[in-house]
């Protein structure tokens, strides 16, 4: 007989499955960590991250599941708003990552995001404004987050392995890691003109 698995065995199942690239299985355990603690939005955006490897519709779900249980989560917001442009809701992730906004209003990078889907929109006004505020807010936070944790691949799944902790961590590095990127690149064209 087996016994009951804890939240603790779960997690690091999860991340010996993705060490070994076991999105599935990862996801399997995700869902029984879902059924024992159903209220805890950590576990949907997990879940939705790896989801949304293959099925933004699914992340969604997940991430709208973590909002409704954290309604203050910009990762969430932000997280499903990612995942409703690469979809093409333009208008969808401008609502998510101005949700984020109302949260968080400090963060630079939100405003550059929902100036991207502004942009797709043909709304180059209102992206434009978003630029100036991102500009004006100077925000440097999300360098010093990431300047704080290992740098890799937002896609490596094998950041799962620092525990808990390291699972959040491997959430916030993923998103610092390609604003990092757009940042820099941003930087070093105004350097070249």
């Amino acid at each position: 007989m087996n016994e009951p698995k804890t939240i603790s065995t779960l997690m690091t199942l999860v991340m010996e499955e993705c060490k070994k690239g076991n999105i599935n299985n990862a996801i399997i355990y995700l869902n029984e960590a879902i059924e024992i603690e159903p209220n805890d939005a950590r576990f949907y955006i997990s879940r939705g991250t790896f989801r949304g490897t293959k099925n933004y519709e699914d992340a969604i779900e997940d991430y709208t599941k973590a909002i409704e249980i954290e309604p203050n989560s910009v990762f969430a917001y932000r997280l499903r708003a990612d995942s409703k442009r690469k979809l093409g809701d333009y208008q969808g992730a401008i609502d998510d990552y101005t949700k984020a906004i109302e949260i968080e209003p400090k963060k630079a990078y939100l405003y550059n995001y929902r100036s991207e889907s502004k942009r797709k929109l043909g709304d180059n006004e209102g992206a434009d404004e978003d630029d100036k505020k991102a500009d004006k807010l100077k925000d440097k936070s999300w360098q010093k987050d990431f300047l704080n944790m290992k740098s890799h691949s937002p896609s490596d799944a094998k950041l799962l392995i620092g525990g808990v902790k390291g699972l959040k961590d491997a959430w916030r590095l993923g998103v610092l890691h390609v604003e990092y990127e757009r940042l820099k690149k941003i930087q070093e064209e105004q350097q070249q003109q």
